[in-house]
């Protein structure tokens, strides 16, 4: 009797069924909790890389605009205190 056929004789017993339609009941539950553990782990990666990405523009946008704001603020210093400071 080869491997196939025993197989098959097996299935042909309802005990035999049921044992093998919890064990792939028990397979699949496993596999769609580690599925869902993986994607909750994506969810809170993508929002931390989210958040790093945020951080990085705004330290940009502020080391790009000190110099101009440095430069403003020298600027009022040596102004003139008249009403029209373009005359």
């Amino acid at each position: 009797m080869n491997k196939k056929n025993k197989k098959r004789d097996n299935l042909d017993n309802p005990d035999n069924q049921l044992i093998e339609l919890k064990k792939k009941i028990d397979e699949l539950e496993t596999g769609w909790q580690r599925t869902q553990a993986d994607f909750a782990n994506y969810q809170k990666r993508s929002e931390e890389q989210k958040l790093n990405i945020i951080a990085a523009a705004n330290t940009d946008l502020m080391l790009r605009l000190t110099p101009v704001l440095d430069n403003f603020r020298r600027a009022f210093t040596h102004a003139s205190d008249d009403k029209d400071p373009f005359f």
